[in-house]
């Protein structure tokens, strides 16, 4: 008698979908895209006190989280704004949203 294989969630086929795209080539397509943004706000921000420069490498794996392994989204929309369903544009552009302060904080001097 076969035991069944006990159910993964969501975040566990989240976890083996990144541990495989690893490996995938598709994974780098937008490594130059990547890369030219955060160098152009490195460039624009360097002279701010207190900034430290981001890595391109962490801002991808924003990416990788918001899209998750394997998604067709990873293709048009890596960072899911704008795709249906998906609420950030809207909580952005609506003033509304705690994020929206996370997001210009940054920005303000303390």
């Amino acid at each position: 008698m076969a035991m069944q294989a006990p159910t993964r969630t969501g975040f566990e086929r989240w976890q083996d979908g990144v541990s495989k795209a690893v490996s995938d080539v598709k994974w780098n397509s937008w490594d130059c895209e990547i890369q030219r943004a955060v160098n152009e706000y490195n460039r624009h921000l360097r002279g701010t006190s207190g900034y430290v420069p981001l890595d391109w490498q962490l801002i991808k794996a924003m990416l990788w989280v918001e899209t998750g392994a394997h998604d067709p989204q990873w293709n048009a929309k890596p960072m899911q704004i704008g795709v249906s369903g998906d609420p950030g544009l809207a909580s952005l552009l609506s003033g509304k949203k705690a994020a929206i302060s996370l997001w210009f904080q940054a920005g303000k001097d303390n």
